[in-house]
């Protein structure tokens, strides 16, 4: 069933009407020629139908299929069917109710994957129960490895600035979102932003950076926020151009714009057999510290106090990768938004031990309980799932709608370390 058509600042819209949710799928936010900033979609050519989810980014999987044994195939990604490209900036918006009248918070979700996989619609994603909690969510796509991260100066536009595409990407869609969700129902004065793992490190990033101011009031980072001097989530400069520019002589070519001729399969494996060739502790084409969208590093802001003065919730899973290091992280960053006297940062622990094999909480487990999605699952998942999901879809609710997730999840601070339990 269709939607109503509705009028938006780009032009008219039409979604789908799926679990009594109106559901507006791959609206396109932005365009982007490869290495180039992205520039924000404001009008659409004539009616946009919003009935079917856009390709995702190129990534590994556009080319080599996934091992379907593989622990995340297995439990994400096995059975779906996705298209690639790069022309992939578009956005998702799941509404219980459109009208002048209506004035929803909005929660954007940016996924996850390492900044080199990942796409907006993944099994467990989407906005069913947060539209029945009267949240409109949104999911967006943005560019990812070395068509998103890749820092070469011979790319620099006027300004004379290169690199981060991937997190102007995400930049432009908040931008798109303030001007055009109050068409969907949205209040563009409530909304937060969050993510997990990569999506979790970009939300941080956004969050230090002086670029995004009023472009989002709250912020939730799942299994990847918070600071710790051990942390490698973003790279200098310096040390991005030099990889950048031994990848271009691995591809066998003079420089980066030579690179971008290249077809977009041949630059992902090469991008892909390149990395494998870099030691563990090297990381190519991630968020980089340019001097513009990211002055210092976020471990650097954040200790300065430059972090936005907003309420956040933050936390990790008890399987989570490096445990020791991200429990930490989280810890220390509320404690320094208390030091700075910025607002309360609450922290949660995922220990749910999942049904069906011995992996426990591992790093990304709570996304099914995140959207409550349990029922995509394979798991044999039992009555106190879905209540943990209830529960845990109630507080992010209440902190979306009024900055608290609630007078029993107190924040976390020097004298009251208290951090929710989710298990």
């Amino acid at each position: 069933m269709k939607t109503d058509i509705i009028n938006t600042p780009c032009g008219r819209i039409q979604g789908v009407i799926e679990n009594n949710t109106e559901v507006y799928k791959g609206v396109p936010f932005a365009t982007a020629e490869r290495f180039s900033y992205p520039k924000e979609v404001t009008s659409f050519d004539g009616l946009l139908s919003a009935d079917s989810f856009a390709p995702a980014s190129i990534q590994e999987s556009a080319y080599i299929p996934g091992d379907p044994e593989a622990f995340y195939n297995k439990e994400f990604y096995n059975g779906e069917h996705v298209s690639y490209s790069e022309d992939s900036l578009y956005l998702n918006i799941w509404t219980p109710d459109h009208g002048e009248d209506k004035k929803y918070p909005v929660l954007v979700y940016v996924h996850g994957g390492g900044f080199d996989h990942g796409y907006s619609y993944e099994k467990p994603f989407d906005g069913f129960e947060y539209a029945k909690r009267g949240v409109i969510l949104v999911t967006i796509t943005y560019r990812l490895s070395v068509f998103g991260y890749i820092a070469l100066p011979e790319l620099a536009d006027s300004e004379g600035h290169f690199g981060n595409y991937g997190l102007f990407d995400i930049i432009t869609a908040l931008k798109w979102i303030n001007r055009n969700i109050s068409a969907f129902g949205g209040d563009p004065s409530n909304i937060t932003v969050s993510g997990q793992s990569a999506g979790a490190m970009s939300v941080e990033s956004l969050c230090v950076s002086p670029l995004t101011e009023s472009l989002f009031s709250k912020a939730i980072m799942l299994s990847g926020g918070g600071v710790s001097p051990h942390s490698h989530f973003s790279s200098s400069l310096e040390d991005q151009v030099l990889l950048g520019k031994r990848f271009c002589e691995y591809m066998k070519v003079q420089n980066g714009t030579e690179l971008k001729e290249l077809p977009a399969k041949d630059l992902m494996l090469g991008f892909l057999d390149f990395s494998r060739s870099l030691s563990e502790d090297i990381r190519f084409c991630i968020p980089t510290v340019d001097g513009y969208l990211l002055p210092k590093s976020p471990f650097e802001m954040a200790n300065e106090g430059n972090m936005k003065n907003i309420p956040y919730i933050l936390g990790t899973t008890s399987e989570d990768i490096l445990p020791e290091l991200f429990h930490p992280m989280a810890k220390e960053y509320a404690l320094l938004a208390e030091r700075f006297s910025h607002k309360p940062v609450y922290l949660y622990y995922f220990s749910r031990q999942l049904p069906g094999d011995d992996a426990g909480a591992w790093h990304s487990s709570d996304l099914w309980y995140f959207f409550g999605t349990l029922k995509k699952c394979w798991r044999p998942f039992e009555e106190r799932d879905y209540m943990l999901s209830a529960r845990y879809m109630d507080h992010v609710a209440e902190f979306v709608k009024n900055s608290s997730p609630g007078a029993d999840w107190p924040a976390f601070t020097e004298k009251d370390k208290f951090i929710f339990s989710l298990n």
